[in-house]
């Protein structure tokens, strides 16, 4: 735990060097994830339906055996064959798949070219070498062209549940990431300000409306601390009450005034919340032109009941079912009720019943 200038208790994460832009950005990654779907913590595998898989050899035999035991060992799975590199990158034009398994030595075209083929069009596809011809100088090539996961085969059925496993694992990876970059596009491309605070209260992300509220670029504000963006009068209010209640109750929503870069300042709605991983996420909407309306509205009704009052005559508003809803100072003056009175009493009380003939 680490403290805020002012003894805010910030939970930190513990890193041995400063975040790099890339690394940086796949952690907002996750905390952008762990914010937004808390309501959804639940096992990725669980949630897929089907696994459709394509598997490339050129031992028939051997693919079909394959496919039958991945399909028994996970009834998620669905496993279509191709004799060779053509045949699959055929099926993969025309299907869907989450997976590829290769075999490496093939006619023609062999498994490491067929992984470069399919990195160009399909970079994110997980992509699995399983080769009897295993080397390190294979394993180096299929890495550096960009292979999920490498494995050799052997001899016994063990060798599918293991396959089974790494394509799950892969699978899992990959949806992972791309539910993490939908919403990582999601909130770049948000009308409000999103900024994500660290242990020490310093940004390590900003998109860029949050930065474009305040008069700065997404990198001018990376690693700058939170109070750049508050005049110090503000501060006290920000360390004494509204930390205090995040760090409490892990949220707080509110008002404050923004500081621009240009030294102008803005009517700020503003969220904040922890995630589970200790860091703050604020959210901040400019509400300046709404304020302001605000305030004219409520300086047109108070001359217009200024003006009412000043009138001589009495004045009042009825609602639908004869209830007074306004009045001036004069009715109450002219009929010797108070204004608490008025509150509870219809218009026909100030009118006194003309006498009918049984009254006379």
């Amino acid at each position: 735990m680490k403290l805020d200038a002012c003894g805010v208790c910030f939970a930190s994460i513990v890193m041995k060097q400063p975040l790099t832009t890339s690394v940086r950005s796949r952690h907002c990654l996750m905390i952008a994830q762990s914010f937004y779907l808390k309501s959804e913590k639940r096992n990725l595998m669980e949630e897929i339906s089907s696994v459709h898989i394509l598997h490339v050899d050129d031992e028939p035999d051997f693919a079909d055996l394959t496919a039958e035991f991945l399909e028994r060992e996970d009834s998620q799975f669905t496993v279509e064959t191709a004799p060779n590199v053509s045949t699959g990158l055929e099926r993969l034009d025309n299907g869907d798949y989450d997976c590829i398994v290769s075999d490496y030595n093939m006619p023609g075209r062999d498994g490491i070219q067929f992984l470069k083929v399919v990195r160009e069009h399909y970079p994110n596809l997980p992509f699995i070498l399983f080769t009897g011809k295993g080397s390190e100088s294979v394993a180096g090539k299929a890495v550096s062209a960009g292979v999920t996961d490498y494995l050799q085969k052997e001899s016994g059925t063990e060798q599918y549940k293991l396959l089974a496993n790494r394509i799950r694992n892969a699978v899992s990876r990959a949806r992972a990431q791309r539910d993490r970059q939908r919403h990582l596009n999601a909130i770049e491309t948000a009308q409000e300000g999103i900024s994500i605070l660290d242990g020490n209260g310093e940004f390590i992300y900003v998109n860029e409306a949050y930065a474009d509220l305040y008069g700065y670029d997404t990198e001018g504000l990376l690693g700058e601390h939170w109070s750049l963006l508050y005049r110090d009068k503000d501060m006290c209010r920000m360390r004494e009450k509204i930390l205090p209640r995040v760090e409490m109750e892990g949220y707080w929503h509110g008002e404050t005034t923004g500081l621009r870069a240009d030294g102008s300042t803005f009517i700020e709605d503003h969220t904040l919340a922890t995630t589970d991983s200790g860091e703050l996420v604020c959210t901040v909407r400019n509400i300046t032109q709404h304020k302001n309306r605000e305030e004219q509205l409520r300086q047109e009704r108070a001359f217009i009941e200024q003006a009412l009052d000043a009138l001589d005559d009495v004045f009042y508003v009825l609602g639908p079912e004869g209830e007074l809803r306004r009045w001036n100072e004069q009715l109450a003056t002219i009929t010797g009720y108070t204004d608490d009175e008025i509150k509870t009493m219809r218009a026909t009380a100030f009118f006194p019943r003309k006498p009918t003939a049984t009254n006379r």
